[in-house]
Protein backbone atom coordinates (compact mmCIF):
# COMPACT_ATOMS: atom_id res chain seq x y z
CA UNK A 1 0.00 0.00 0.00
CA UNK A 2 1.21 3.49 -0.83
CA UNK A 3 0.20 6.15 1.67
CA UNK A 4 0.82 9.89 1.32
CA UNK A 5 0.98 12.11 4.39
CA UNK A 6 1.76 15.71 3.51
CA UNK A 7 4.89 15.61 1.33
CA UNK A 8 6.00 12.13 2.40
CA UNK A 9 5.13 8.74 0.98
CA UNK A 10 5.00 5.52 3.02
CA UNK A 11 5.09 2.05 1.51
CA UNK A 12 4.23 -1.02 3.55
CA UNK A 13 3.66 -4.64 2.68
CA UNK A 14 2.45 -7.69 4.53
CA UNK A 15 5.22 -9.43 6.44
CA UNK A 16 4.99 -13.15 5.61
CA UNK A 17 6.81 -15.43 8.02
CA UNK A 18 8.47 -17.96 7.90
CA UNK A 19 9.12 -17.32 4.18
CA UNK A 20 9.21 -18.79 0.68
CA UNK A 21 8.74 -22.38 -0.42
CA UNK A 22 12.26 -22.26 -1.83
CA UNK A 23 13.63 -21.31 1.58
CA UNK A 24 11.94 -24.26 3.27
CA UNK A 25 13.28 -26.64 0.65
CA UNK A 26 16.79 -25.24 0.85
CA UNK A 27 17.14 -24.82 4.60
CA UNK A 28 14.96 -27.49 6.16
CA UNK A 29 13.47 -30.45 4.43
CA UNK A 30 14.86 -30.84 0.91
CA UNK A 31 11.47 -31.98 -0.44
CA UNK A 32 7.79 -32.13 0.49
CA UNK A 33 5.27 -34.91 0.81
CA UNK A 34 2.63 -35.23 -1.88
CA UNK A 35 -0.18 -34.30 0.51
CA UNK A 36 1.51 -30.98 1.29
CA UNK A 37 2.23 -30.37 -2.40
CA UNK A 38 -1.44 -30.96 -3.26
CA UNK A 39 -2.61 -28.38 -0.76
CA UNK A 40 0.03 -25.82 -1.71
CA UNK A 41 -0.82 -26.36 -5.38
CA UNK A 42 -4.48 -25.68 -4.65
CA UNK A 43 -3.56 -22.35 -3.08
CA UNK A 44 -1.24 -21.39 -5.94
CA UNK A 45 -3.87 -22.23 -8.54
CA UNK A 46 -6.52 -20.25 -6.70
CA UNK A 47 -4.25 -17.22 -6.83
CA UNK A 48 -3.49 -17.78 -10.51
CA UNK A 49 -7.18 -18.24 -11.33
CA UNK A 50 -7.94 -14.84 -9.85
CA UNK A 51 -4.91 -13.24 -11.48
CA UNK A 52 -5.77 -14.66 -14.90
CA UNK A 53 -9.37 -13.51 -14.54
CA UNK A 54 -7.99 -9.96 -14.56
CA UNK A 55 -5.99 -10.71 -17.75
CA UNK A 56 -2.72 -10.57 -15.83
CA UNK A 57 0.10 -13.10 -16.07
CA UNK A 58 2.74 -13.53 -13.40
CA UNK A 59 5.55 -14.87 -15.66
CA UNK A 60 7.81 -15.93 -12.78
CA UNK A 61 6.03 -18.65 -10.80
CA UNK A 62 8.61 -20.59 -8.79
CA UNK A 63 9.30 -21.58 -5.20
CA UNK A 64 11.22 -18.39 -4.41
CA UNK A 65 8.18 -16.27 -5.34
CA UNK A 66 5.64 -18.24 -3.32
CA UNK A 67 5.41 -17.24 0.33
CA UNK A 68 3.89 -19.45 3.04
CA UNK A 69 2.71 -17.90 6.27
CA UNK A 70 2.70 -19.56 9.69
CA UNK A 71 -0.72 -21.06 9.02
CA UNK A 72 0.18 -22.71 5.72
CA UNK A 73 -1.45 -20.17 3.41
CA UNK A 74 0.50 -19.79 0.16
CA UNK A 75 0.69 -16.27 -1.27
CA UNK A 76 1.89 -15.14 -4.68
CA UNK A 77 4.74 -12.64 -4.52
CA UNK A 78 7.21 -10.72 -6.69
CA UNK A 79 5.18 -9.24 -9.52
CA UNK A 80 8.24 -7.65 -11.12
CA UNK A 81 7.72 -9.59 -14.37
CA UNK A 82 3.93 -9.55 -14.33
CA UNK A 83 2.10 -8.16 -17.33
CA UNK A 84 -1.46 -7.02 -17.88
CA UNK A 85 -2.79 -8.17 -21.24
CA UNK A 86 -4.61 -5.06 -22.34
CA UNK A 87 -5.18 -6.04 -25.97
CA UNK A 88 -6.23 -9.06 -28.02
CA UNK A 89 -2.62 -10.05 -28.83
CA UNK A 90 -0.07 -11.64 -26.51
CA UNK A 91 3.07 -9.64 -27.37
CA UNK A 92 5.23 -11.50 -24.84
CA UNK A 93 8.96 -10.95 -24.59
CA UNK A 94 11.54 -13.44 -23.32
CA UNK A 95 11.17 -13.08 -19.57
CA UNK A 96 11.20 -15.53 -16.70
CA UNK A 97 13.53 -17.95 -14.93
CA UNK A 98 15.00 -20.60 -17.30
CA UNK A 99 14.22 -23.73 -15.24
CA UNK A 100 10.56 -22.73 -14.94
CA UNK A 101 10.14 -21.10 -18.36
CA UNK A 102 7.60 -22.37 -20.89
CA UNK A 103 9.12 -23.63 -24.18
CA UNK A 104 7.00 -21.37 -26.39
CA UNK A 105 8.85 -18.37 -24.97
CA UNK A 106 12.13 -19.83 -26.22
CA UNK A 107 10.66 -20.90 -29.55
CA UNK A 108 9.30 -17.42 -30.27
CA UNK A 109 5.94 -19.07 -30.86
CA UNK A 110 4.17 -16.29 -29.01
CA UNK A 111 3.71 -14.19 -32.14
CA UNK A 112 2.35 -10.68 -31.97
CA UNK A 113 -0.90 -11.79 -33.54
CA UNK A 114 -1.34 -14.71 -31.10
CA UNK A 115 -4.32 -14.64 -28.77
CA UNK A 116 -3.67 -13.13 -25.37
CA UNK A 117 -5.34 -16.19 -23.81
CA UNK A 118 -2.35 -18.27 -24.90
CA UNK A 119 -0.08 -16.07 -22.83
CA UNK A 120 -1.79 -17.20 -19.62
CA UNK A 121 -0.58 -20.74 -20.30
CA UNK A 122 3.03 -19.84 -19.50
CA UNK A 123 2.08 -19.68 -15.81
CA UNK A 124 0.59 -23.18 -16.01
CA UNK A 125 3.86 -24.62 -17.33
CA UNK A 126 5.77 -22.82 -14.57
CA UNK A 127 3.36 -24.24 -12.00
CA UNK A 128 4.19 -27.76 -13.17
CA UNK A 129 7.90 -27.03 -12.76
CA UNK A 130 7.22 -25.65 -9.29
CA UNK A 131 5.41 -28.85 -8.30
CA UNK A 132 8.49 -30.83 -9.32
CA UNK A 133 10.61 -28.37 -7.35
CA UNK A 134 8.51 -29.05 -4.25
CA UNK A 135 8.59 -32.83 -4.73
CA UNK A 136 12.28 -33.21 -5.63
CA UNK A 137 13.74 -30.29 -3.73
CA UNK A 138 15.02 -28.77 -7.00
CA UNK A 139 13.51 -27.59 -10.29
CA UNK A 140 13.69 -29.56 -13.55
CA UNK A 141 17.01 -29.46 -15.39
CA UNK A 142 18.79 -27.92 -12.39
CA UNK A 143 21.87 -30.00 -13.19
CA UNK A 144 22.32 -27.87 -16.31
CA UNK A 145 23.29 -24.23 -16.53
CA UNK A 146 22.56 -21.37 -18.89
CA UNK A 147 22.11 -22.32 -22.52
CA UNK A 148 22.19 -26.06 -21.75
CA UNK A 149 19.19 -25.72 -19.44
CA UNK A 150 17.28 -23.64 -21.99
CA UNK A 151 18.05 -26.23 -24.68
CA UNK A 152 16.51 -28.92 -22.46
CA UNK A 153 13.41 -26.78 -21.90
CA UNK A 154 13.14 -26.22 -25.64
CA UNK A 155 13.49 -29.88 -26.63
CA UNK A 156 12.06 -31.96 -23.79
CA UNK A 157 9.34 -31.99 -21.18
CA UNK A 158 10.48 -32.15 -17.55
CA UNK A 159 10.83 -35.69 -16.15
CA UNK A 160 7.96 -36.54 -13.81
CA UNK A 161 8.85 -38.16 -10.45
CA UNK A 162 8.11 -41.89 -10.48
CA UNK A 163 6.91 -41.81 -6.87
CA UNK A 164 4.09 -39.42 -7.72
CA UNK A 165 0.54 -40.76 -7.73
CA UNK A 166 -1.25 -41.43 -11.01
CA UNK A 167 -3.42 -38.35 -10.42
CA UNK A 168 -0.31 -36.24 -9.88
CA UNK A 169 1.35 -37.57 -13.02
CA UNK A 170 -1.73 -36.78 -15.08
CA UNK A 171 -1.86 -33.29 -13.56
CA UNK A 172 1.74 -32.62 -14.59
CA UNK A 173 1.14 -34.02 -18.07
CA UNK A 174 -1.63 -31.42 -18.41
CA UNK A 175 0.73 -28.64 -17.30
CA UNK A 176 3.47 -29.78 -19.68
CA UNK A 177 1.51 -29.94 -22.93
CA UNK A 178 3.84 -28.47 -25.52
CA UNK A 179 1.12 -26.52 -27.30
CA UNK A 180 -0.01 -23.71 -24.96
CA UNK A 181 -3.48 -23.83 -26.49
CA UNK A 182 -3.86 -27.40 -25.18
CA UNK A 183 -3.02 -26.59 -21.57
CA UNK A 184 -5.97 -26.31 -19.19
CA UNK A 185 -6.62 -23.03 -17.44
CA UNK A 186 -6.01 -22.48 -13.74
CA UNK A 187 -9.75 -22.70 -13.07
CA UNK A 188 -9.94 -26.01 -14.92
CA UNK A 189 -6.99 -27.47 -13.03
CA UNK A 190 -8.65 -26.64 -9.72
CA UNK A 191 -11.22 -29.30 -10.66
CA UNK A 192 -8.57 -31.93 -11.50
CA UNK A 193 -8.76 -35.12 -9.44
CA UNK A 194 -5.21 -34.53 -8.16
CA UNK A 195 -6.68 -31.70 -6.10
CA UNK A 196 -10.30 -32.82 -5.78
CA UNK A 197 -9.40 -36.22 -4.34
CA UNK A 198 -6.96 -34.88 -1.77
CA UNK A 199 -8.14 -34.17 1.78
CA UNK A 200 -8.19 -30.58 2.95
CA UNK A 201 -5.31 -30.46 5.42
CA UNK A 202 -5.53 -28.28 8.49
CA UNK A 203 -3.38 -25.23 7.76
CA UNK A 204 -0.93 -25.58 10.68
CA UNK A 205 -0.77 -29.34 10.12
CA UNK A 206 0.17 -28.67 6.51
CA UNK A 207 3.14 -26.54 7.45
CA UNK A 208 4.18 -28.84 10.27
CA UNK A 209 4.78 -31.49 7.63
CA UNK A 210 7.82 -29.47 6.57
CA UNK A 211 10.69 -30.46 8.82
CA UNK A 212 12.25 -27.60 10.70
CA UNK A 213 9.45 -25.12 10.12
CA UNK A 214 8.75 -23.04 13.21
CA UNK A 215 5.13 -22.13 13.57
CA UNK A 216 3.89 -19.36 15.77
CA UNK A 217 4.34 -20.25 19.40
CA UNK A 218 0.74 -19.73 20.37
CA UNK A 219 -2.67 -19.74 18.76
CA UNK A 220 -5.12 -17.56 20.63
CA UNK A 221 -8.85 -17.12 20.34
CA UNK A 222 -8.45 -13.39 19.75
CA UNK A 223 -6.63 -11.91 16.81
CA UNK A 224 -4.35 -8.94 17.23
CA UNK A 225 -3.52 -6.78 14.23
CA UNK A 226 0.10 -6.79 13.07
CA UNK A 227 2.20 -3.72 13.81
CA UNK A 228 4.09 -2.20 10.90
CA UNK A 229 6.97 0.21 10.98
CA UNK A 230 7.05 2.45 7.96
CA UNK A 231 10.10 3.75 6.18
CA UNK A 232 9.42 7.27 4.93
CA UNK A 233 10.53 8.59 1.59
CA UNK A 234 11.50 12.23 1.61
CA UNK A 235 10.04 13.03 -1.77
CA UNK A 236 7.53 15.57 -2.88
CA UNK A 237 4.45 14.35 -4.76
CA UNK A 238 5.82 15.97 -7.91
CA UNK A 239 9.14 14.17 -7.50
CA UNK A 240 7.44 10.81 -7.13
CA UNK A 241 5.17 11.42 -10.09
CA UNK A 242 8.28 12.22 -12.09
CA UNK A 243 9.46 8.66 -11.57
CA UNK A 244 6.43 7.15 -13.24
CA UNK A 245 7.00 5.64 -16.65
CA UNK A 246 5.01 3.49 -18.98
CA UNK A 247 6.13 -0.12 -19.06
CA UNK A 248 5.67 -2.53 -21.92
CA UNK A 249 2.05 -3.13 -20.94
CA UNK A 250 1.05 0.48 -21.35
CA UNK A 251 0.37 0.70 -17.62
CA UNK A 252 2.12 3.14 -15.36
CA UNK A 253 4.65 1.38 -13.24
CA UNK A 254 7.40 2.44 -10.86
CA UNK A 255 10.86 1.99 -12.30
CA UNK A 256 13.95 1.43 -10.19
CA UNK A 257 16.17 4.47 -9.72
CA UNK A 258 19.06 5.35 -7.48
CA UNK A 259 16.77 7.50 -5.34
CA UNK A 260 13.79 5.18 -5.02
CA UNK A 261 12.95 1.55 -5.58
CA UNK A 262 9.40 0.40 -5.14
CA UNK A 263 7.41 -2.66 -6.01
CA UNK A 264 5.67 -3.37 -9.31
CA UNK A 265 2.46 -1.76 -10.34
CA UNK A 266 0.32 -4.69 -9.21
CA UNK A 267 -0.92 -4.81 -5.65
CA UNK A 268 1.72 -6.31 -3.36
CA UNK A 269 -0.84 -8.14 -1.32
CA UNK A 270 -1.54 -11.73 -2.14
CA UNK A 271 -4.01 -12.46 -4.88
CA UNK A 272 -5.30 -15.17 -2.59
CA UNK A 273 -6.74 -12.47 -0.34
CA UNK A 274 -9.36 -11.87 -3.00
CA UNK A 275 -10.66 -15.36 -2.25
CA UNK A 276 -11.93 -15.28 1.36
CA UNK A 277 -12.67 -19.00 1.32
CA UNK A 278 -8.94 -19.68 1.37
CA UNK A 279 -8.40 -17.87 4.64
CA UNK A 280 -7.97 -19.97 7.79
CA UNK A 281 -11.45 -20.72 9.17
CA UNK A 282 -10.67 -19.81 12.75
CA UNK A 283 -9.36 -16.75 14.54
CA UNK A 284 -5.64 -16.85 15.08
CA UNK A 285 -3.02 -14.79 16.83
CA UNK A 286 -0.81 -12.80 14.47
CA UNK A 287 2.65 -11.94 15.72
CA UNK A 288 3.86 -8.35 15.67
CA UNK A 289 6.18 -7.49 12.84
CA UNK A 290 9.66 -7.48 14.39
CA UNK A 291 11.39 -5.30 11.85
CA UNK A 292 10.75 -2.56 9.32
CA UNK A 293 9.15 -3.52 6.09
CA UNK A 294 11.64 -2.48 3.47
CA UNK A 295 10.27 -4.33 0.47
CA UNK A 296 10.97 -2.17 -2.51
CA UNK A 297 11.64 1.07 -0.60
CA UNK A 298 14.60 2.84 0.96
CA UNK A 299 15.32 6.32 2.15
CA UNK A 300 16.21 8.72 -0.61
Amino acid sequence: MLLQIDDRFYIYLEYVHPGSINKYIRDHCGAMTESVVRNFTRHILSGLAYLHSTKTIHRDIKGANLLVDAFGVVKLADFGMAKHLSGPAANLSLKGSPYWMAPELLQSVMQKDASSDLALAVDIWSLGCTIIEMLNGKPPWSEYEGAAAMFKVLRESPPIPETLSSEGKDFLHCCFRRNPADRPTASMLLKHRFLKNSPQLDMPACTQALNGMKLMEKVESSREPPIYKLEHLVLSPDALRGKLANNETGQQCYHKTSELTVGPCHSPRSTLEALPSLSPPRSVHTANIPRSIKEGAKKS
